[in-house]
């Protein structure tokens, strides 16, 4: 299906305006970490991560496109964020690529956090936790 012509996000500049599913990011993600796209010494060029600033989660490490995070006590998951436009996403998957999630939300600013916008960090953070453990937190 071609929907190049529903959303033109040419003003966004680098972001590619790239249509995408949660299934999409998950495949694209699985065969990255999996070595189905690029040669094991190009994927460790992206693994080699530097720490991040305060505008990150605590811990969270960043490589040549990859963020290398922790998700509470599950341990650390591969993967990006993105977001504009009034949405966001997160594509997150373990090193041994047995848990793997992606999440969207909508409504996203990118401002000062209201009131609902904690609430929106909050509700996703709890969701990546239970998706990356497996379990309620």
């Amino acid at each position: 299906m071609d929907l190049s012509n529903e959303y033109q996000r040419a003003w966004l500049g680098l972001d590619g305006g790239i249509i995408s599913t949660m299934d999409d990011l998950n495949q694209f993600f699985r065969a990255l970490m999996g070595g189905e796209l690029l040669p094991p010494a190009q994927l460790a060029q992206m693994k080699d991560t530097v720490a991040t600033d305060a505008r990150f989660d605590p811990g969270t490490r960043y490589g040549l496109g990859l963020t290398l995070k922790p998700i509470g006590s599950c341990g650390s998951f591969w993967g990006h964020n993105g977001g504009t436009g009034g949405a966001s996403t997160d594509a997150f998957i373990s090193d041994d690529g047995r848990r793997q999630f992606a999440i969207a939300r909508n409504k996203t600013s990118h401002g000062p956090a209201n009131k609902l916008e904690k609430d929106r960090r909050a509700a996703s953070a709890t969701f990546m936790k239970v998706a990356a453990c497996g379990t309620p937190v």
